[in-house]
C-alpha cells in the first residue's frame, strides 16, 4: 500500500463523517496510521493497542471502520478491513493480506489436521482433551470465519492405515497424563512376554509417539537409576503416587536418550560405531528423503548403488528397518547384522 492509496482511502473516511461532525486532517492522519500499521504488521494489532497508541476512543474506531467497509471491499466481497476475535481481544486486518483467513482460523484449521493425525488416541483422555481445545478455540472466530471450517474434516484426511488404537489403554494414558504434567511418581505393572510381568516404581519424563502410531513413554526407573523406554500398550495398570512428587531434570534432554537408536531403544555410548546399508539406485527418493536418524548421511548413485551411514550404540532396530529392504539391500557394516 503506497501513500496515494493511504491518502485516497483517509480521503472517503472524511468526506462520509456524519454531517454533524467536520472533516479533519487529524482523524485522516489516524486512519492513515492505522491503515499503515494494518499493512505492515506482521501478526493482526488489537484495536486495545490502537487505541492507546493514537490515544482515540474504541467508538471513533468502529466509526472509522464502518465508513472503509461501506466504500471499500475486499477482492472476493468482504469487508475490506476484517475483525477476529482471539482470547477477548479483537484484532484488525486487511482481508485481502489475510486472504480472508485469520489467525484464529489457521489455527483451528492446524488443530483439526493434528486430530487427524492422532487419530490412534480415539477414545482416550488425550484426544478428549484436543477436542476441548478445538472447541474453545472456534467460539473465538466469527459466524463468516466459521463458514470456511464447515467442510474442514473432509479437506483434511489420514487414512490411519496401519495405526493401533489406545482406546482400551486410557485409565493407563490418563494416570501417565496426571504423572507426567504433575510430576508424581507412577508405580506401573509392565507386561515382560510370555505372560510375565514386573511392578517398577517410574518418574514420568516424555510422552514419545515413534513413527507415527507407535506410544512410547521415557521414564525414570528408580531401582535402576536410569531412563529407560516403555511402550504404552505394555503398561498393564497404573497409579500415581500423590504424595511422591519429583523435580524434573534441568538438564534431561531426550533426544539425547535415543540418538544412539535407531528409533527409541538405545544402548551404551561408549558402544558407538557407524553403521552402513547398500541400497539399490532404485530406492534413492524414498531413503534419502526421510529423516530416519540424526546422523544419517547418503552418497551419491554410483554404479546403480548407493550407501546411507548412521552412528548408533544399538542395532536392534536398525536390523529389522534394514531386513525389511531385502533383497533391494544390504548392509555393510556392521558385518553380519542381517544374518
Amino acid at each position: 500500500m503506497n501513500a496515494d492509496s493511504i491518502k485516497a482511502i483517509s480521503l472517503i473516511a472524511m468526506t462520509d463523517k456524519p454531517k454533524s461532525r467536520k472533516p479533519t486532517y487529524g482523524a485522516a492522519m489516524n486512519i492513515a496510521r492505522i491503515l499503515q500499521e494494518l499493512y505492515e504488521a506482521q501478526r493482526p494489532p488489537s484495536i486495545t493497542d490502537i487505541v492507546e497508541r493514537l490515544g482515540i476512543s474504541k467508538k471513533t474506531i468502529q466509526r472509522y471502520l464502518k465508513v472503509l467497509n461501506s466504500e471499500l471491499s475486499s477482492k472476493n466481497g468482504d469487508d475490506f478491513i476484517s475483525i477476529s476475535r482471539q482470547n477477548g481481544k479483537e484484532e484488525l486486518f486487511l482481508t485481502d493480506k489475510n486472504q480472508g483467513l485469520s489467525a484464529g482460523v489457521f489455527q483451528l484449521a492446524s488443530m483439526v489436521i493434528g486430530l487427524k493425525l492422532m487419530d490412534l488416541l480415539s477414545g482416550t483422555v488425550l484426544k478428549e482433551g484436543l477436542e476441548d481445545l478445538k472447541d474453545k478455540l472456534k467460539e473465538g472466530l466469527s459466524s463468516r470465519e466459521r463458514k470456511w471450517l464447515i467442510d474442514l474434516d473432509r479437506k483434511f484426511m489420514d487414512t490411519g492405515f496401519g495405526k493401533k488404537n489406545y482406546k482400551e489403554k486410557d485409565d493407563q494414558l490418563d494416570v501417565i497424563l496426571q504423572g507426567l504434567l504433575r510430576q508424581l511418581k507412577l508405580e506401573i505393572e509392565y507386561e515382560k512376554g510370555e505372560g510375565e510381568s514386573k511392578t517398577y516404581i517410574i518418574r514420568p519424563y516424555t510422552f514419545l509417539i515413534h513413527k507415527g502410531a507407535v506410544l512410547y513413554l521415557l521414564a525414570h526407573v528408580d531401582e535402576y537409576n536410569e531412563v529407560r523406554t516403555f511402550r504404552i500398550e505394555k503398561i498393564k495398570n497404573a497409579v500415581y503416587l500423590k504424595e511422591q512428587a519429583f523435580q524434573y531434570p534441568p538438564k534431561y534432554q531426550p533426544k539425547k536418550i535415543i540418538q544412539g537408536g535407531f528409533g527409541v531403544f538405545a544402548g551404551d555410548p561408549k558402544n558407538q560405531e557407524n553403521a552402513v546399508i547398500e541400497f539399490d539406485q532404485g530406492l534413492f527418493e524414498y531413503i534419502s528423503t526421510r529423516n530416519w536418524h540424526p546422523s544419517q548421511q547418503f552418497s551419491k548413485p554410483l554404479r546403480g548403488k548407493f550407501r546411507m551411514t548412521v552412528t548408533l550404540d544399538d542395532f536392534k532396530e536398525f536390523k529389522s528397518w534394514a531386513k525389511s529392504f531385502i533383497p533391494e539391500a544390504r548392509v555393510v557394516k556392521p558385518s553380519g547384522t542381517c544374518q
